[in-house]
């Protein structure tokens, strides 16, 4: 297959990033980043926000899912652990104890 004359359109490619996710979209305008356009689909009526993509909005964005994977993981150890003192701290670290070991709190 001779793929040299094919081009893909400019149209092909969303230049903005976009989010159904409100939880994000509260967390961008907290940090002061509006959307530049907000629509809905069709035919369910979603809201879908799109912002202008920058070095801000993808470091927010970094930071804002770090933020939750830590808080799923806080809250799963918070349900595993009968007594506070079995917490296991660790599993919040990037590089945690590799022995598994305990902390108390």
């Amino acid at each position: 297959m001779n793929n040299e004359n094919t081009q893909i359109p400019n149209k092909a490619f969303d230049l903005e990033y976009s989010t159904q996710f409100r939880k994000e979209m509260e967390y961008l305008k907290q940090h002061n980043v509006h959307p530049t356009y907000v629509t809905k689909t069709k035919p369910y009526s979603i809201t879908v926000y799109k912002y202008t993509k920058t070095p801000e909005l993808f470091s927010l964005l970094t930071t804002f899912y770090a933020e939750e994977t830590l808080l799923k993981k806080f809250k799963k150890a918070i349900a595993e652990a009968s007594t506070i003192e079995e917490i296991d701290l660790s599993v919040l670290c990037a590089r945690g104890d590799s022995h598994g070991t305990k902390n108390n709190v």
